[in-house]
């Protein structure tokens, strides 16, 4: 299994700077990651190979997590996954979000995301308090530093949640990147002359087909030029239920019911006039795909179970999110290794033809398990130099 030798090559040829103790003990971490998959301390000290008491691993994993050396070069190697997964790309999809990384929400992640053939996978993250969470200054620095990563002269699309309003589109416009986003509660809308409305009057048109509102201007925050679309997408049948198989009726549950049962009014940068509203719409459905990211880090039954880790302190944080993030890179190249040898049949949960029941990277994660694969750094290099399927530009990207 030679599959972490394909990411030291990678980080030897990419960074000069990286010690090589440092990048012997990032490797082992991220090998131990990918078998245990248990991003904690302890966790990630008990998949170090075995010759010394658990203790001395604890300590290395530990001097690792606290490295500010590393912690000096974390943009380098997101750097370098951004153009691993770019290369030759003209409009990909990032998805950007924030969300919780402890129960008591004392640190949030604000992470971006590339949207690669019916899945994501990170690019680019930052760990803040809680007092930082939708701060225009971090959020617009945030953006400043993902500009600096990707590939000169990309162009990408940055779908966003409902979360982030005025000043985070009119950065993105002054970057020249397109954005798509959604408009819910007290935002103000205005067309042309007339008198500003609430976004919410616009919701009793919305139907199942994609409808285009035309240019429009945001101004509930600095006036914002944008094109509209609404759209109410089919009811899901679906219920939180509590463990007595009860309707949950919590205040979180019913904002989630609520957010959920109101229909899309999308807003789209002027760059995308050309594109019509099904296309629009198809690209913030792909939205969903980043909560899917923040998944496969937190949970025990689908993820890393990052849930259980005790560290504490942004910096510690963040070098455990970057091997997260190295992990889930080798993960999704033996994903698309098994899938060239045609391995994918197999481990879908039926035979049913067209959609594929699991992404890339969970078939990566089967894969690796079971080394049913003979993982060879020759045949893995060879994948990186074919071109991704990012979804690339739609008709309007201009």
């Amino acid at each position: 299994m030679h599959a972490v030798g394909v990411l030291q090559k990678l980080l030897q040829d990419s960074i000069p700077s990286l010690h090589l103790n440092r990048l012997k003990a990032l490797i082992c971490t991220v090998r131990s990651a990918m078998t245990t998959r248990r991003l904690t301390l302890s966790g990630l000290a008990r998949g170090l190979p075995a010759g010394q008491a658990i203790r001395h691993r604890i300590k290395r994993v530990d001097r690792l997590l606290g490295n500010r050396h590393l912690h000096n070069e974390r943009p380098m190697f997101y750097q370098l996954l951004c153009r691993q997964f770019m290369a030759g790309a003209k409009c990909p999809v990032i998805l950007v979000d924030w969300s919780d990384l402890k129960a008591d929400r004392s640190w949030l992640v604000l992470r971006a995301a590339l949207w690669i053939r019916g899945a994501a996978v990170p690019i680019y993250e930052s760990v803040h308090p809680l007092r930082d969470q939708n701060s225009p200054g971090i959020e617009q620095t945030f953006l400043s530093k993902l500009k600096s990563l990707l590939p000169e002269g990309l162009r990408p699309i940055v779908v966003t949640d409902a979360g982030f309003r005025g000043p985070w589109f009119t950065y993105l416009n002054q970057l020249g990147w397109y954005w798509v986003g959604r408009i819910r509660g007290r935002t103000f809308l205005r067309s042309g002359d007339e008198r500003r409305r609430r976004c919410t009057t616009d919701y009793a048109y919305a139907n199942s087909r994609p409808k285009d509102l035309g240019e429009q201007q945001m101004v509930r925050s600095g006036p914002v030029q944008t094109r509209l679309v609404l759209y109410r997408k089919p009811a899901q049948q679906r219920q939180a239920l509590t463990q007595f198989k009860q309707r949950k009726r919590s205040s979180h549950s019913e904002v989630c019911a609520r957010r959920e049962s109101e229909p899309w009014l999308l807003c789209a940068s002027p760059g995308l006039v050309d594109t019509n509203a099904r296309d629009i719409v198809e690209v913030y459905r792909k939205r969903m795909s980043i909560e899917c990211t923040f998944r496969s880090l937190k949970s025990h039954q689908f993820g890393f179970s990052f849930e259980d880790s005790q560290s504490a302190g942004a910096a510690r944080l963040q070098i455990l999110l970057l091997i997260h993030a190295l992990a889930t890179f080798l993960l999704w190249l033996v994903g698309k290794l098994a899938e060239s040898r045609k391995l994918r049949p197999a481990y879908e949960s039926n035979n049913r033809k067209g959609r594929p029941t699991i992404s890339l990277l969970t078939l990566g994660v089967m894969i690796y398990a079971e080394r049913v694969l003979a993982l060879t750094e020759t045949s893995m290099l060879g994948l990186l130099q074919a071109p991704h399927d990012t979804a690339e530009s739609m008709g309007g990207c201009r």
